[in-house]
């Protein structure tokens, strides 16, 4: 089974910690809709899944207006959450937790920021997300940049440890191919390959 996954338009994070603070999409985000919501229409889906976070929920809405098909929003494919770290600039979380931000710069993998998740947090939300697409639907999943490095983790694409060195531009699209059952902890028999990105 064919699906796929697209990152959210563009908003303005100006250097902010954003995980799941529930931006709103840019003035840029706002005017690529009608060309992504094109991008969907070539795919044509039967349903879209979304995070619920407004900046894929509101795309999706958008796009699924257009190719007339349903839309679910599942919480499982939102963005990392980075706790009391959220909608702070970089430095200042730096300069306020200075020992937390060291310890989470050395194992972002199993360290999270103060009521946060870490990585591999995101690692099993994602793969439990990946497992209950349908099998019988071709579906479009709105989602984030951390959902889609996640996948390309679980998938051996990257490592965790060079996860950040892949570049995932607003509205790219990729391609999940399922040749078989997903279990939680090992995604295998499957692919991720960029489709073609706006």
């Amino acid at each position: 089974m064919k699906h796929y996954l697209m990152r959210h338009p563009a908003v303005s994070a100006s250097g902010r910690c954003i995980g799941q603070t529930d931006l709103p999409l840019s003035e840029e985000g706002k005017a690529s809709l009608d060309d992504l919501a094109q991008v969907v229409r070539r795919v044509a889906p039967d349903l879209l899944i979304s995070s619920d976070l407004s900046r894929c929920r509101d795309f999706a809405k958008a796009a699924a207006l257009r190719v007339k098909c349903p839309v679910r929003l599942d919480t499982r494919w939102r963005e990392i959450h980075f706790g009391t770290w959220e909608n702070r600039s970089w430095d200042e979380i730096r300069q306020a937790d200075e020992a937390g931000f060291e310890r989470w710069s050395l194992d972002f993998q199993h360290v999270s920021p103060p009521h946060g998740e870490s990585f591999q947090d995101l690692l099993k939300r994602v793969a439990a997300a990946v497992k209950d697409l349908p099998r019988d639907q071709t579906a479009l999943v709105t989602t984030h940049a951390g959902c889609l490095r996640a996948l390309a983790c679980l998938l051996k694409i990257i490592s965790p440890e060079r996860m950040f060195e892949w570049e995932v531009p607003y509205g790219a699209l990729f391609e999940l191919n399922l040749e078989d059952q997903l279990l939680v902890q090992q995604v295998t028999n499957a692919k991720l390959q960029p489709a073609f990105a706006c």
